[in-house]
């Protein structure tokens, strides 16, 4: 058995569990298991899943035992599963049924600790199943259950949980204390229904209790205090913008951790208020206003005061303007209910619902005024103070304020004149101290002057000023020369000058050298701009007594004159003038054409020009053609100039040889060719444009009355014959410069490409390895190769087909060639093909070919002629056998045709003239056709070739032919069979023409016939190709085969040699009995019986049978008895 021993561990009362036990055979021979009924109603087992059908178990196999709990209670269980084979072997596996009971890791009393009166508070407790898993509920006592356990100021959730082995969950509870002290409550938890425990909650309420700590001023948080008696804290006076600070500490006297936040409220005090009745008044609660920009802060302002502990606060004083401020500082505790404070203490206040004001602190700070002054405030210089020497002056300041400030030293109004400078510029000066300061002054331009110079205090909302007056001499300068004249300068080059300018005093000197603006007249642009004239150094510093160097360069940007005026400024003043004189002049260059049209130019092919570039001007330059082309077509064309650089003298023509060359077809006129000279403001261009023409071929027909015309149409006419060469010739011009390579193909009826590539490799002397030859045929002249030729040519059996010799050519620029167009034919009808040729890269070109011919493809072999031969039988007399005549038909083209044979007599007296023929769809339907053959009479009964379609052609147009009467149709003496021939392509079949002379009429005199007969041909194909049409039946010449034979009547003379002539006269005497002797003669008559006589006596007679006539008779001589 698998497993040995089945057990329940997890169960619940009134569920059903169940288990597999596995039964296997492990003996040598099959078995039958059954199950004794067990004592137990919690477990019940039954036999399922048998490999066989007959409920056996096969060595090695195994059958399912089920086994089925069901508790009523959590209780142990066990009970032996006995199986009992038919051998009397018992086996028994043992069932169990135990419960691992639930075990809860909580302590007996959850402390939830201390909590302000009024705050709801939550506490988690963590619990843990170290037991088997089960369901816990909480209990008020053991009677009953509640869903929602509240217990005093105690709330506890959840309720009801299920923990699994080792699960773990979380109690909630929730505390909220209504009054000051501790609570104690009792509730139970019952481990599902084995045990009951019993846990006790405790917590306590508490009310805000805070101190303050160092100021002399105990008084505690819930203790009475008069009114108006706060801690004060006094900064005493100080200066704006600066600060003090003050330390403070604040002790926690209760058990709880305090959220508290710093704020300050501006000083309010309680109004007496009456009722309206007699007697003493009552004084209501102040309003606390928050203090906005307050002066005063505290570090920390807020945070968490833990339960019994004291924090250190800084409180700081920076005032920003002068004044007394005052403010009460309130100690605010957060998350605290009013019925948290202490009752009847007037330091405490109610500032939300969920905050109070538990400690208040009064704030006092004076802001006094800063008080700097200056000795002396004003200080006049000396009179005579030339430019660029040092004064120095000394003066004081005094800080009668407070507390220590910063200076710094600032200049207004800076005319330019005197630079002044206080040292120090800036400091620290103590309260009460006095500081030296010097005053540095330096002129730097002349004149009167009158400065102020502020000194900023960094706190201060106020600066202090010192003033100072005084006058600047200017200084002594001199330049070498009166005026710069540059005379002439080229266009684009420069020319530079030089002057001095002297510093004649014993200071340094700054000095500004500028044109006058106002001095340059402008007129019909004879006079430059002045920005042309450039100065280094413009400005600078001249040391004492010394010089300075000036370069003047004048860089003209167009053509005139120069006329200015150079102002030296020093100090601000004007110090001397220079009058500067300039002509500038640029060289003028141009081609004697500024555009180039080439009318007709061919792409790859180079086309030369010849240009002139004349110098107009009187100044040698220099010119550069750019090899990089203008425009959008740049890149479709290639334009070499020769020379690409040069130099060209004054009044000088430059020859210039432009070569260009085109890649593309099309018209171009945006390529443009600049050529760059020195001296030129810009450049020159060269427009070029072109009509540029790709390779082009004419095509014409080469005869004497050709008519030109827009289209070519090679057209060999309508009535040519089968078998006779065709040709056409076609003129090929190259109307380009461009040497080209032209291919010829024909669309549809080509040669076979056999027979062209031999024609090539004869036609090429340069081939070395040939085919041999056949001795035969070397000595064949070359009439007789041709029908060898044209049965090559035609072997793709299209009954056409065109030559083009030569099939491709090269055709230099401007020249012109003629191309062959040989037609060969072998059968009959309209032909349309396309002759293609193609000029190099271009589109090919389509040419119409048109090609009629006329013509019988049917050759008689016996007398060696197409369509037309005569057949003669001869003269014979009437009654003679039917005489016949075997003709051989022979089918020369690629299709396969069928001809009709009808006979036709002539008559002499016949004076008919039209035959009037009228027929229903095809008129010679093939005699394999489901088609019904009939006979149609013409107007005098006579039979005519003519053919009635099925019924479904009924509805077919009659049609109605007339053609000249020649004879009458007769099936007599005349016939041909078969009446229907069918000819294969290149193949020949017998025919047979029949004469009866019986059928003649019987005349004495000797009679000559004539007939015809008139084949009528179709061709048997279903379809043919759209590039040909061939004409059939009556709308093509028919075969005829005219007939001749002559007829006369036989006529035989009979000569005896006796007088009895052909009679015979015998003696009965002559037969004697006796005589026995017989002989056998076989004699042998004309008509070749045997004939056996009995002959005793012969008698014999002679006779001679002429012929006199020209014709061959048979006779017969018979005997009969008389009568």
């Amino acid at each position: 058995a698998e497993p040995k021993e089945v057990v329940f561990s997890k169960y619940q009362p009134g569920e059903v569990y169940q288990k597999v036990v596995h039964f296997k055979n492990v003996s040598g021979v099959s078995r039958h298991l059954r199950v004794i009924p067990l004592e137990s109603s919690h477990f019940s087992a039954s036999l399922e899943n048998f490999p066989t059908p007959d409920c056996s178990i096969a060595p090695g196999m195994h059958c399912d035992c089920v086994i089925k709990f069901s508790a009523d209670s959590l209780a142990i269980y066990e009970e032996h599963l006995k199986v009992l084979s038919h051998c009397g072997e018992c086996l028994t596996v043992p069932l169990k049924a135990t419960k691992h009971f639930p075990e809860l890791n909580l302590p007996r009393t959850l402390e939830c600790g201390h909590f302000l009166v009024g705050t709801r508070s939550t506490v988690q407790f963590s619990c843990q199943n170290s037991g088997g898993e089960g369901c816990f509920k909480l209990l008020r006592n053991r009677s009953h259950s509640v869903d929602a356990l509240q217990i005093g100021a105690f709330t506890i959730s959840p309720t009801n949980f299920f923990l699994a082995e080792g699960g773990k969950t979380d109690l909630l509870v929730e505390f909220v204390p209504s009054a000051v002290g501790s609570f104690c409550e009792t509730f139970e938890i019952a481990f599902g229904d084995y045990e009951v425990h019993t846990f006790n909650l405790t917590g306590t309420g508490e009310q805000v209790n805070v101190q303050f700590i160092g100021l002399g001023y105990e008084h505690e948080s819930g203790s009475a205090a008069e009114p108006e008696q706060y801690p004060t804290l006094d900064f005493g006076s100080i200066n704006p913008h600066t600060s003090s600070s003050r330390t403070v500490s604040l002790k926690n006297n209760s058990n709880v951790d305090l959220s508290y936040s710093w704020r300050f409220y501006r000083p309010a005090t309680e109004v007496p208020v009456s009722d309206g009745l007699p007697g003493p008044f009552y004084r209501k609660p102040p309003i606390l206003v928050q203090s906005k920009h307050s002066p005063f802060s505290i570090k920390p302002s807020a945070g968490t005061l833990n339960a019994q502990d004291t924090i250190n606060f800084t409180f700081f004083f920076s005032p920003q303007k002068v004044d007394t401020h005052i403010d009460m500082a309130h100690f605010i505790v957060l998350d605290a209910p009013p019925s948290s404070l202490p009752p009847n203490d007037s330091n405490c206040a109610v500032v939300s619902d969920h905050e109070v004001s538990v400690a208040r602190l009064k704030a006092i700070g004076h802001a006094l005024p800063y008080r700097v002054d200056l000795y002396p405030p004003l200080i006049i210089l000396p009179q005579d103070m030339p430019v660029g020497e040092n004064f120095t002056i000394p003066f004081k300041i005094l800080n009668q304020s407070l507390m220590p400030v910063q200076y710094d030293w600032k200049r207004l109004d800076h005319n330019g004149l005197c630079s002044m400078i206080v040292n120090p510029p800036s400091g620290h000066i103590e309260p009460n101290t006095i500081v030296d300061c010097d005053l540095m002054c330096v002129g730097e331009k002349a004149g009167a002057f009158v400065e102020c110079l502020q000194c900023s205090i960094n706190l201060s909302d106020s600066a202090i000023f010192l003033s100072v007056e005084g006058t600047v001499q200017p200084p002594v300068v001199t330049m070498d020369v009166a005026n710069l004249n540059f005379g002439l300068i080229p266009l684009g080059q420069s020319a530079t000058l030089h002057f001095s300018i002297s510093n004649r005093s014993k200071c340094p000197v700054m000095y500004d050298v500028q044109q006058a603006v106002t001095d340059v007249a402008f007129k019909d642009n004879e006079f430059m701009d002045h920005k042309c004239l450039r100065l280094s150094p413009c400005s600078g510093e001249i040391e004492p007594l010394g010089s300075v160097t000036v370069d003047a360069v004048c860089t003209p940007e167009a053509v005139g004159r120069l006329r200015s005026t150079l102002e030296c400024h020093v100090q601000g003043k004007l110090a001397g003038q220079l009058q500067v004189k300039a002509e500038v002049q640029r060289p003028v260059v141009a081609l004697d054409q500024s555009r180039i049209h080439f009318k007709k130019a061919f792409f790859g092919i180079k086309v030369e020009r010849t240009l002139h570039l004349k110098n107009f001007s009187l100044i040698s330059t220099r010119f550069s053609w750019n090899s990089r082309l203008l425009g959008e077509s740049v890149d479709k064309c290639r334009v070499e100039i020769k020379p690409q650089s040069g130099e060209i003298g004054p009044d000088e023509t430059v020859s210039i040889s432009l070569c260009a060359e085109w890649k593309e077809v099309g018209s171009y006129d945006e390529v443009v060719a600049m050529c760059r000279v020195d001296g030129m403001e810009k450049p020159i261009f060269l427009a070029l444009s072109s009509e540029v023409y790709g390779p082009s071929v004419d095509c014409s027909i080469v005869a004497p009355l050709a008519i030109r015309s827009k289209e070519v149409v090679l057209d060999f006419g309508h009535s040519n014959h089968l078998r006779e060469p065709t040709s056409l010739h076609l003129k090929m011009t190259n109307t380009s410069a461009i040497a080209v390579h032209i291919s010829f193909s024909i669309n549809y009826f080509k040669p076979l490409d056999t027979f062209q590539k031999d024609t090539q490799t004869e036609g090429n002397s340069k081939h070395l390895l040939r085919n041999t030859e056949n001795p035969a045929t070397c000595s064949l002249s070359a009439q007789q190769k041709f029908p060898d030729k044209v049965s090559a040519l035609l072997a793709s059996r299209k009954g056409c087909c065109f030559v083009v010799e030569p099939s491709s050519l090269y055709l230099p620029g401007f020249e012109s060639s003629v191309v062959d167009v040989t037609a060969y034919s072998d059968m009959w009808g309209s032909y349309k093909d396309k002759l293609i040729y193609q000029v190099s890269d271009l589109e090919p070109v389509v040419v119409p070919v048109t090609y009629g011919v006329k013509g019988c493809p049917l050759l008689f072999q016996t007398s060696a002629t197409y369509g037309h031969t005569t057949a003669r039988f001869g003269c014979h007399s009437t009654g003679d056998q039917p005489v016949d005549r075997e003709l051989v038909l022979k089918n020369t083209s690629p299709n396969e045709i069928r001809i009709n044979w009808f006979t036709f007599n002539l008559e002499e007296h016949d004076q008919k003239s039209v035959d009037l023929i009228h027929y229903f769809g095809e008129p010679f339907p093939p005699d394999d056709s489901e088609t019904a053959m009939a006979t149609a009479c013409d107007g005098e009964g006579n039979e005519s070739p003519l053919i009635t379609t099925c019924e479904s052609d009924k509805l077919s147009l009659v049609k109605v032919i007339l053609k000249p009467h020649e004879g009458i149709p007769s099936k007599k003496p005349f016939s041909i069979h078969p009446k229907q021939l069918i000819l294969p392509p290149y193949n020949h079949k017998k025919l047979y023409v029949t004469f009866q002379p019986s059928q003649c009429i019987f005349s004495s005199e000797e009679m000559s016939l004539e007939s015809y007969v008139l084949g009528y041909i179709s061709l048997n194909e279903n379809s043919c190709a759209s590039e040909v049409q061939r004409k059939s039946g009556y709308d093509v010449e028919p075969l005829r085969i005219d007939l001749k034979a002559g007829v006369i009547q036989p006529l035989l003379y009979v000569e005896f040699d006796e007088e009895d002539g052909h009679k015979f006269s015998y003696l009965a005497s002559t037969l004697i009995e006796g005589n026995k002797v017989a002989t056998i003669l076989n004699v042998r008559s004309s008509n070749t019986q045997n004939m056996q006589v009995l002959q005793t006596s012969i008698k014999s007679h002679n006779f001679i049978m002429k012929n006199k006539s020209t014709s061959i008779f048979s006779f017969k001589v018979f005997t009969r008895p008389s009568s």
